[in-house]
Protein backbone atom coordinates (compact mmCIF):
# COMPACT_ATOMS: atom_id res chain seq x y z
CA UNK A 1 0.00 0.00 0.00
CA UNK A 2 1.27 3.45 -0.86
CA UNK A 3 0.47 6.87 0.58
CA UNK A 4 -1.06 7.70 -2.84
CA UNK A 5 -3.76 5.07 -2.27
CA UNK A 6 -2.34 2.47 -4.61
CA UNK A 7 -1.97 -1.25 -3.87
CA UNK A 8 0.41 -3.89 -5.20
CA UNK A 9 -0.39 -7.59 -4.85
CA UNK A 10 2.23 -10.29 -5.45
CA UNK A 11 1.15 -13.89 -5.98
CA UNK A 12 3.34 -16.92 -6.55
CA UNK A 13 2.56 -20.59 -6.84
CA UNK A 14 5.46 -22.74 -7.96
CA UNK A 15 6.80 -21.28 -11.22
CA UNK A 16 3.78 -19.03 -11.73
CA UNK A 17 4.30 -15.42 -10.66
CA UNK A 18 1.94 -12.48 -10.89
CA UNK A 19 2.28 -8.92 -9.68
CA UNK A 20 -0.90 -6.87 -9.87
CA UNK A 21 -1.11 -3.10 -9.45
CA UNK A 22 -4.25 -1.26 -8.43
CA UNK A 23 -4.75 2.49 -8.76
CA UNK A 24 -8.16 4.17 -8.76
CA UNK A 25 -9.72 4.36 -12.24
CA UNK A 26 -6.39 3.52 -13.93
CA UNK A 27 -5.58 0.71 -16.32
CA UNK A 28 -2.17 -0.73 -15.38
CA UNK A 29 -0.13 -3.19 -17.46
CA UNK A 30 1.92 -6.04 -15.98
CA UNK A 31 2.76 -9.68 -16.74
CA UNK A 32 1.82 -13.15 -15.56
CA UNK A 33 4.78 -15.54 -15.68
CA UNK A 34 3.90 -19.20 -16.26
CA UNK A 35 5.99 -22.29 -17.08
CA UNK A 36 4.70 -21.87 -20.66
CA UNK A 37 5.70 -18.24 -21.12
CA UNK A 38 4.83 -14.72 -20.12
CA UNK A 39 1.26 -13.45 -20.57
CA UNK A 40 0.66 -9.69 -20.68
CA UNK A 41 -2.24 -8.63 -18.44
CA UNK A 42 -3.83 -5.39 -17.28
CA UNK A 43 -5.94 -4.34 -14.32
CA UNK A 44 -8.59 -1.63 -14.35
CA UNK A 45 -9.45 -0.66 -10.79
CA UNK A 46 -13.07 0.42 -10.36
CA UNK A 47 -12.98 0.79 -6.57
CA UNK A 48 -10.19 1.03 -4.03
CA UNK A 49 -10.65 1.82 -0.33
CA UNK A 50 -7.88 1.67 2.24
CA UNK A 51 -8.30 2.44 5.92
CA UNK A 52 -5.27 2.20 8.24
CA UNK A 53 -4.76 2.58 11.98
CA UNK A 54 -1.51 2.99 13.92
CA UNK A 55 -2.45 1.56 17.32
CA UNK A 56 -2.70 -1.34 16.99
CA UNK A 57 -1.33 -1.50 13.46
CA UNK A 58 -4.24 -2.60 11.31
CA UNK A 59 -5.80 -2.03 7.91
CA UNK A 60 -8.77 -2.86 5.74
CA UNK A 61 -8.37 -2.95 1.97
CA UNK A 62 -11.12 -3.24 -0.62
CA UNK A 63 -10.31 -3.51 -4.33
CA UNK A 64 -12.76 -4.15 -7.18
CA UNK A 65 -11.13 -4.59 -10.58
CA UNK A 66 -11.39 -5.95 -14.09
CA UNK A 67 -8.62 -8.19 -15.40
CA UNK A 68 -7.71 -7.95 -19.10
CA UNK A 69 -5.52 -10.09 -21.33
CA UNK A 70 -4.96 -9.16 -24.98
CA UNK A 71 -7.57 -6.37 -24.76
CA UNK A 72 -10.28 -8.83 -23.62
CA UNK A 73 -11.87 -8.97 -20.17
CA UNK A 74 -10.76 -12.17 -18.42
CA UNK A 75 -12.85 -11.55 -15.31
CA UNK A 76 -14.24 -9.19 -12.70
CA UNK A 77 -12.76 -9.59 -9.22
CA UNK A 78 -13.06 -8.25 -5.67
CA UNK A 79 -10.36 -8.42 -3.02
CA UNK A 80 -11.12 -7.85 0.66
CA UNK A 81 -8.22 -7.88 3.12
CA UNK A 82 -8.26 -7.14 6.83
CA UNK A 83 -5.27 -7.48 9.13
CA UNK A 84 -3.92 -6.52 12.54
CA UNK A 85 -0.27 -6.73 13.59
Amino acid sequence: MTDDGEVQLNRQQGEMKMRLYFASQKRVSTTYKTPYGVIPIETLTNKINISKKDMPISAKVEVDYLLYSQEKIVGEYKIRLQFTA
